[in-house]
């Protein structure tokens, strides 16, 4: 596993779900900073996820030999 998926999946898993009900975002931020300043964040975030997990499987495709596997003609 790179890094980038696993920051990829760590921000994706701050990104679901409504703000209080995320744990890790009340145990770091409080109840009322999940309310008022994850919130508005949130979509951001999610799309920084997708972001990460996207360009961590491009690059794991561009390492990829394709011709491992030659189909017979």
């Amino acid at each position: 596993m790179s890094a980038r998926t696993v920051w990829g999946g760590f921000v994706s898993f701050l990104a679901v779900g409504c703000p209080v009900c995320n744990q890790a975002v009340v145990a770091l931020v409080g109840t009322s900073g999940a309310l008022s300043w994850w919130a508005p964040v949130q979509p951001v975030v999610g799309l920084l996820a997708i972001a990460l997990l996207v360009h961590a499987l491009r690059r794991r495709l561009e390492t990829h030999d394709l011709a491992a596997c030659p189909v017979p003609v």
